[in-house]
């Protein structure tokens, strides 16, 4: 089993696919919902989900009964970014890609809703 650390960019290594970071907002504890009643999909979905209990970065969280609970005030502020990955020599869609979602997302913040006169 790959361990959970691992599943989202080890893959883009492996392949020699090509990727893109960007900071897209950041965590804030006034819009952000509890969600007491989750169910995870699958057993990859539960992993990911868990991954929290043993990391140093989530001391705080509470787990009971095999659910965890957020505490807010843990990623209150924290960065929240996107990756965009694409296949290998795919360096100017991934980009592109980027650049549409960085378009929509300003569009969105400003209360605009076609974007397509913006990005081609």
């Amino acid at each position: 089993m790959i361990d959970s650390r691992e599943d989202y960019s080890g893959i883009v290594n492996l392949l020699d696919y090509t990727s893109g970071s960007f900071p897209v907002t950041f965590a804030d504890r006034s819009l952000d919902l509890e969600m007491p009643d989750y169910r995870p999909m699958n057993q990859a979905d539960e992993v990911n989900w868990r991954a929290c209990e043993f990391s140093e970065s989530c001391r705080g969280r509470s787990f009971a009964n095999g659910k965890s609970t957020d505490q807010k005030d843990l990623f209150d502020g924290a960065p929240v970014g996107l990756q965009v990955m694409g296949r290998r020599f795919e360096e100017e869609k991934v980009f592109g890609l980027m650049e549409a979602i960085v378009a929509a997302l300003e569009d969105y913040q400003t209360g605009q809703r076609d974007n397509r006169s913006r990005v081609r």
